[in-house]
């Protein structure tokens, strides 16, 4: 890999880079924290699982009604796990779509100062073109006799 370029940034709102950079930083801590609370209720439907293959396997021994308790009781732990789950997941994505809009951000006030990107010619395209426009906003001035303009 090649050795990089330090370059200075003129007109940059690092302030914005740094807030840019800390947000992003909370947001992989809180989605590592919802994640880890994602793990610990997989493993309670794991639980809730060995239950039901503990009845699957030894139906013998229990009731009708037992059986019928216990499946109830791993339906609505199922159903609770499944509910925070979902929450847990739409967080996740919208920290996620935090992070992605605000480092596209952050690229676009630094992608000028990338030395291999071909954002110089798209600038110095968009400067000739503002130029251009603006010369044929001003007024022209006679060519001719304007050295004699003015005189009485």
């Amino acid at each position: 890999m090649g050795k990089l370029r330090k370059v200075a940034i003129p007109r940059v709102p690092v302030a914005y880079l740094i807030q840019e950079n800390s947000n992003s930083i909370a947001n992989s801590d809180f989605i590592l924290f919802d994640l880890q609370k994602y793990n610990d209720l997989e493993e309670k439907e794991d639980e809730a699982f060995e239950m039901l293959n503990d009845i699957a396997k030894n139906h013998e021994k229990y009731s009708k009604y037992q059986i019928i308790n216990v499946v109830q009781k791993v339906l609505a732990i199922l159903k609770f796990i499944d509910s925070k789950q979902d929450e847990i997941i739409i967080k996740v994505q919208f920290r996620s779509i935090q992070i992605k809009t605000e480092n596209r951000k952050s690229n676009g006030y630094l992608q000028i100062y990338d030395t291999k990107g071909p954002y110089h010619k798209w600038l110095i395209r968009a400067g000739i073109r503002r130029y251009k426009e603006e010369q044929a906003r001003l007024m022209k001035l006679p060519i001719k006799n304007a050295h004699t303009a003015g005189a009485v």
